[in-house]
């Protein structure tokens, strides 16, 4: 098989990587142009400064020895066209890419063959050829497997800059419904201990450490990802966790099964959001009794609806964590309220709409000068009890929601339209 043929095959079976956004068109530049084929390119803003902003993405193999049920690739499934690049021939299939300013980095995965040391051993090999033989410079991103060895993971972190492995599901239990061959403590989280022990003792992976969880595969709530999510970034010190939407696929034992509500990823984004940019606690979060996010809703949203007594908040006055809280005020807006009310105190909705606020969902909870431009407050709170006691939608889900009220186009302000996951209602 010939190398692009290879590279256009496992670019596709990398897009079980849901590590990134995934983007379609190179970036502007008079220098770069566009990646040939079907390979799969995927962006990376949080792997640093400047760096990595288009990564090639791809797997060392396609051939796996493990049945995960959720996965296409799994050993079992004899659809499947599988395909193999030896170390030293993905190493100069991607500088070619590099020198032709078409890729800034490598997002590089693999399937289990034969074992996890061994497949993880043809990762490093690439990797350690990179950065070696050719004196690549750039940004590496290596996909630690389950269960591989101690030396094989030190390895991987000295020559990259970012470690990942990928933990599934929220606990042991969930992950035994969907990949029973691994064990969640012994072959998933001692190696993220690893990594967090090298990046601390070695000073290596100036991008850190992130996982994934599959989410609506293995019967887990919103409530349990997020609770293992806040974990990881508070005493494993993991810098992000990622959520792919469960897809069914066929050849699996799960073909059969639903696929993630509509919109459920979004939530699980924009709550993550609030708990690791915003200040949020896990218990501000709103679930409804079942344990999941309301979906017709953006959580912050859901938040402020639910708490009367803490809104509207004056934006002459508030504190900066106050404002934080507000839906449509982020983190910029709110830095740029505190800093221009002491010269210039706010006095109209334009005003606040200059600083970057979106009027759509802050006006119902802040007064400006003492004037209070929203909503009801009876109808606000029990729009969010709507929210709460909705069900998932069937269907396909908007990117940006209003209130869940019958309002007439002169009460509710056009909803800001985004475009991406990582624009998704963030504010």
């Amino acid at each position: 098989m010939e190398a692009l043929e290879k590279l256009n095959l496992l670019g596709q079976g990398a897009q079980l990587e849901i590590a990134s956004t995934a983007i379609n068109k190179p970036k502007p530049s008079g220098r770069s142009v566009a990646l040939p084929g079907s390979a799969a390119l995927c962006s990376a803003k949080d792997s640093g400064p400047n760096r990595a902003t288009r990564l090639l993405r791809v797997l060392q193999t396609n051939r796996c020895d493990r049945g995960c049920a959720y996965c296409p690739l799994r050993a079992q499934n004899d659809t499947v066209r599988r395909a193999t690049f030896q170390p030293d021939e993905l190493a100069k299939l991607y500088l070619q890419f590099d020198s032709r300013h078409m890729v800034d980095g490598l997002f590089l995965s693999s399937g289990s063959d034969g074992s996890p040391d061994a497949a993880m051993e043809q990762m490093v090999k690439t990797a350690a050829i990179l950065r070696e033989k050719y004196r690549y410079g750039g940004y590496i991103h290596l996909k630690v497997l389950p269960g591989a060895a101690l030396s094989l993971v030190e390895e991987a972190a000295r020559l990259s800059d970012r470690l990942s492995i990928n933990l599934e599901a929220p606990s042991a239990d969930h992950l035994d419904l969907i990949s029973d061959e691994k064990s969640s403590f012994q072959d998933i989280i001692m190696r993220m201990e690893w990594i967090a022990r090298l990046r601390e003792e070695r000073g290596w992976l100036r991008a850190g450490q992130s996982t994934q969880l599959v989410v609506g595969a293995g019967r887990e709530t919103d409530r349990e990802i997020l609770q293992t999510s806040q974990w990881l970034y508070k005493d494993m010190g993991l810098n992000r966790v990622y959520y792919g939407a469960f897809s069914p696929a066929a050849g699996t034992p799960l073909e059969g099964q639903a696929p993630a509500a509509p919109g459920r990823q979004q939530r699980l984004y924009q709550s993550d959001w609030l708990l690791t940019a915003y200040g949020f606690t896990f218990e501000e979060l709103p679930f409804t009794a079942a344990g999941g996010l309301p979906h017709g809703l953006d959580p912050k949203v859901a938040y402020a609806l639910l708490r009367p007594e803490r809104f509207p908040v004056e934006i002459n006055q508030a504190e900066y964590e106050d404002l934080l809280r507000v839906p449509g005020i982020g983190p910029i807006s709110a830095r740029r309220i505190v800093s221009l009310r002491r010269q210039f105190p706010f006095k109209t909705l334009e005003a606040l709409k200059q600083v970057g606020a979106a009027l759509t969902r802050a006006r119902d909870f802040v007064t400006i000068d003492g004037r209070y431009f929203g909503l009801p407050s009876d109808l606000l709170f029990k729009a969010g009890k709507q929210a709460l006691a909705a069900p998932a939608p069937s269907g396909r889900i908007a990117t940006q929601l209003t209130l869940p009220l019958e309002w007439s186009a002169e009460t509710i302000l056009p909803p800001r339209l985004t475009t991406n996951i990582a624009d998704l209602a963030f504010d």
